[in-house]
């Protein structure tokens, strides 16, 4: 989350996230609050925030209680008598309460000697103290405001839903070549209604209930799925087994998916230098495209259908127009509402796209092995195996692996010749020859790290070496680069801020992108270069035998070579939730709790086993900016945020760690079990530990908010 992002928030978003953030403080402290007063304990103190030395923003008393708002908003507190958190006063209540049980005694006999101080185990405390109350009534006090939050997420998610609640569907946008779901033979545009044993339902959440089956699921492990084949009725049952991922220094048990893209332009509607950002007229923020049709290389309509306007209903139908018609400068039709309010009729715009080059290096890398096949695709039916090595097709030889599909997308349907090399036993390698009819592509899913590259028009993915295999006369590697050298890292150059700030928003590599055995980056770096402007510096290193080169290339736009993608930028599908009774918008508030629970708790226990890195933690800059982005999404989404952050208040204030919840909960589990408290000296360290491990915790996470919303 970056500047660009928070400086479009509004006063009131930020208003209304302070509010919320109170809200769920507040609920908390509530929970203490009043089960210590059912309880006979006098409360001193409520106050949200810390009053640090007196400093508040103000306070008031009611009765025997003082209210108030701290000057430090990091939490809130209630003070009790004869509890704190501070070990060194805890210790001098301690001291006081038997000091006074001693010196009663003394009033009551004045002719015995001196009465030495009461030992812990029988210290008579004041009756409204916490610390006289009886250990179940202690363990009601301190989990009550843990309690509270929950039953609180459970509210607000419930209010939620019943307003309605966007979120995005099971739908499939596209599969990794290599992975699961694309071996399988799950095809973009297909729709997830049940997993394992659970009921069918058309409205299972990409971002919850797929993710979550997966992962707990886990690596190896068979997961059902039933698909709603795409345009049709028909479903279908998948059996895969999710296998351990990777995105950078993550690991995470995955299927190799990505939710589904709507037609629907996000508010950054196309990529800078791109065929779609130089339209005419332009796109904007909200069009939703509705018709497509491909306009003559002449300026003249023909009879032919594909001149015809043709619907897109959806984004899978969407790619296939644009890769059909590649190399054809297009009309695309969207509505446009210009933010009208509701009920306000949509213009049609007619806009007209030119085909978009690809932005090229000039280096064509050798053609690596095929590492899987797709079941029931026409490379399966055909023969190929694992292992082969395609050397030419229709006779045509040298072909650029990126480029493999450009000649068998106009043979759809057709007998296409492809010879491969193929090695038996592992010794002797021979040339095969093979006939397969290729298919319409339909799956544009962009690479991974490391992902192999793939021809949907055969269902193959097979490595890309990093070897180079050509160099193109003219290019920007001409001259630098030769046949032979081994790439082992690219990186992107922004010199300036704003170049920084447009690499963020294009989502291009911050890091370099590695090459070497264990990387094959070519297509990732390729797709990069698909969102950098034209003249990008890239710095490239290689090695040339044992010489290490590296040089500054600019991109450049490839004179034959067009890009499908247009340059669009599009929001990510959404469906609407709306619960018809508050019945059901509590069964789906306690759904949401109960994940926003299990997600945190798991999250916690990947960054202590290190799966998580600390630096994805995020400090109160970090949650206030959150909330006040939701907050700029409308009430529902807000909510739903109040959910997880107040379940996220529960769990975290209910780990074992000393002056937490948890913390006092494990010591009177001790004292219930004992029959006595643990010793004062042993209560001492431990919470002196806890007291530092929270400070050092605090001021980590301040650091990370610093650096992440104000890296200068």
């Amino acid at each position: 989350m970056g500047l660009h992002l928070i400086g479009a928030l509004g006063i009131q978003d930020w208003v209304t996230a302070a509010i919320g953030l109170g809200l769920v403080i507040f609920v908390h402290e509530l929970g203490h609050f009043l089960v210590a007063k059912a309880c006979g304990v006098k409360c001193e103190k409520f106050y949200l925030g810390f009053d640090i030395n007196g400093w508040r923003i103000f306070r008031f008393r009611w009765g025997e209680t003082e209210y108030g708002i701290g000057i430090l908003p990091l939490g809130g507190y209630v003070k009790m008598l004869g509890q704190d958190d501070n070990p060194t006063r805890a210790a001098e209540e301690r001291e006081r309460a038997k000091m006074q049980q001693s010196h009663t005694a003394a009033v009551k006999h004045p002719g015995d000697l001196p009465a030495e101080p009461t030992s812990d185990e029988h210290i008579a405390y004041d009756p409204r103290s916490y610390m006289a109350k009886s250990v179940p009534q202690r363990m009601a006090i301190i989990s009550a405001g843990v309690i509270m939050n929950v039953i609180f997420a459970v509210i607000f998610a419930a209010i939620a839903y019943r307003n309605g609640v966007r979120y995005i569907p099971c739908v499939i946008g596209g599969t990794a070549p290599g992975k699961p779901a694309w071996t399988a033979g799950i095809q973009p545009g297909d729709k997830i209604i049940r997993f394992d044993n659970e009921r069918e339902s058309e409205t299972l959440r990409y971002d919850h209930d797929l993710q979550m089956s997966v992962v707990l699921t886990g690596a190896n492990n068979p997961l059902d799925l039933e698909v709603r084949r795409y345009g049709t009725e028909q479903t279908e049952t998948f059996v895969l087994r999710p296998i351990e991922l990777r995105q950078g220094d993550k690991s995470y048990p995955g299927i190799g998916v990505i939710a589904s893209l709507s037609t629907k332009f996000a508010s950054e509607p196309t990529i800078p230098d791109t065929s779609a950002a130089k339209a005419t007229p332009e796109f904007k923020a909200g069009d939703t495209i509705k018709f497509i049709r491909r306009t003559s290389d002449r300026g003249k309509e023909g009879e032919s259908n594909q001149f015809v306007k043709q619907p897109v209903g959806d984004y899978q139908r969407m790619q296939e127009i644009l890769a059909t018609f590649a190399d054809h400068p297009l009309d695309i039709y969207v509505e446009r509402t210009d933010g009208a309010s509701p009920g306000t009729s949509a213009t049609e715009v007619k806009i007209n796209v030119l085909t978009n080059p690809m932005r090229v290096l000039g280096l064509v890398m050798g053609m690596g092995p095929i590492a899987a096949i797709q079941k029931n695709s026409p490379a399966e039916a055909a023969g190929f195996k694992v292992g082969d090595r395609i050397v030419s097709v229709n006779g045509q030889r040298n072909i650029d692996p990126l480029r493999l599909g450009e000649p068998l997308r106009s043979l759809v349907g057709q007998e296409v010749a492809i010879e491969v090399e193929r090695t038996e036993n592992g010794k002797e390698t021979s040339t095969v020859s093979l006939k397969v009819k290729p298919r319409a592509p339909r799956n544009f899913m962009p690479p991974s790290e490391n992902g192999p590259g793939s021809s949907d028009e055969l269902g193959i993915a097979y490595s890309v070496s990093n070897t180079v295999q050509s160099v193109e006369l003219g290019s920007p590697a001409d001259g630098k680069l030769e046949p032979g050298d081994e790439l082992t890292s690219v990186s992107f150059s922004a010199p300036t801020e704003d170049e920084k700030r447009t690499n963020k928003l294009l989502a291009m590599p911050e890091k370099p992108i590695e090459f070497g055995a264990d990387h094959h980056n070519w297509l990732l770096l390729h797709h990069a270069l698909q969102v950098a402007p034209i003249g990008q510096k890239v710095e490239l290193s290689w090695s040339r035998g044992a010489e290490k080169k590296s040089a500054i290339l600019e991109t450049a736009a490839s004179k034959d070579w067009l890009n499908p993608e247009r340059g669009f930028r599009v929001e990510t599908l959404s469906a609407f939730r709306h619960a018809d009774s508050w019945g059901e918008a509590l069964a789906l508030g306690l759904r949401e709790t109960k994940e926003s629970v299990w997600q945190i708790a798991t999250t916690v226990r990947k960054l202590a086993t290190g799966q998580i890195p600390l630096t994805d933690l995020g400090g109160p800059g970090t949650i206030a900016a959150a909330a006040a982005v939701s907050a700029s999404e409308g009430i529902s989404r807000f909510l739903i945020f109040l959910t997880f952050l107040s379940a996220n208040l529960a769990v975290l204030n209910f780990l074992p760690i000393p002056i937490l919840d948890g913390g006092h909960m494990v010591f009177l589990l001790y004292e219930g079990i004992r029959g006595k408290p643990a010793s004062e000296r042993t209560m001492m360290a431990l919470t002196y530990l806890g007291l530092i491990f929270i400070l050092v915790l605090m001021v980590f996470v301040l650091g990370l908010d610093i650096h992440r919303l104000w890296p200068w």
